[in-house]
């Protein structure tokens, strides 16, 4: 399993009064970057990245990694790999299973195994859940057949601008709520979005939109919020990772060339 490059392994749960916590090692690219400790108490995961002796180079992997590796993205990898441990599990005993996790619309989720349903077309799968579920109440469907299928990367942009657009679309219904949505012209979305800047007001302005859904009890809007808060927190982390991939290998160019300079340099001098 791996989100973006990012994979969690070496995982150790153990119970706590809360419910539970563990112990994990967080790799990139299948190297690893950092040892992450969550008390299970309900608090952000403490994440130790001084795991080698050179501690300039761990400064170096805080700078880069840092950013990315929030509580909420943790939280993520820590959910996928044990998605991906019931699937594995599953696959032993019904080797062409599929697992499938329901969303509810009251956030509650549940899984289910089919044991010959790796092949079911996905409209037949949600037709068995239909059966026991209602439809209305159903968010979110994700089948999961084959382990590439925990291979995630992140949306794209227009995903997450159509998400945004469709929150504006329900804000509309309430005079009270839309006044938050329309703090924004919606003319100028793509290009604010765009911004890294532009992506921050607008994140601050659909956490508005969620705080004041939530006081009115509008949940229909709530659900729509916390869809285009996750898709903007995402987005904004792939584009900040691949500013701070381009920063680094620039570094290192001019790292090279003050190297080569100061060769030359000296080669000069013996002559």
């Amino acid at each position: 399993m791996n989100i973006n490059g990012y994979s969690m392994k070496a995982v150790k749960e153990f119970d706590t009064p809360d419910g539970g916590g563990y112990n994990a090692k967080i790799y990139f690219e299948n190297k690893r970057i950092c040892d992450v400790h969550d008390a299970g108490t309900g608090k952000p995961p403490y994440v130790n990245w001084f795991i080698a002796k050179n501690d300039d180079q761990c400064c170096k992997t805080r700078d880069e990694h840092g950013p990315i590796l929030d509580e909420w993205f943790i939280s993520e990898l820590f959910s996928l790999y044990t998605k991906e441990k019931d699937f594995r599990k599953a696959e032993k005993k019904h080797p062409n299973c599929c697992m499938v996790y329901v969303e509810l619309n009251t956030m509650a989720r549940q899984c289910y195994i089919f044991p010959t349903g790796r092949r079911l077309p996905a409209e037949r799968i949600k037709e068995s859940l239909y059966e026991n579920i209602p439809k209305e109440e159903i968010k979110k469907v994700t089948i999961y057949r084959f382990l590439d299928d925990f291979v995630v990367t992140y949306p794209a942009f227009d995903k997450m601008k159509s998400a945004i657009e469709n929150l504006y679309k329900k804000c509309s219904d309430d005079p009270g709520i839309k006044k938050y949505s329309d703090e924004l012209k919606r003319k100028d979305l793509i290009q604010s979005l765009q911004m890294h800047s532009g992506r921050m007001d607008t994140l601050e302005n659909v956490r508005k939109i969620i705080k004041a859904a939530r006081e009115k009890e509008k949940f229909r809007i709530v659900y729509a919020g916390w869809e285009a808060e996750h898709l903007l927190v995402i987005y904004d982390r792939k584009e900040e990772y691949i500013l701070l991939k381009q920063k680094t290998a620039k570094n290192d160019i001019n790292k090279d060339n003050i190297e080569q300079e100061f060769e030359t340099d000296s080669r000069d001098i013996e002559l």
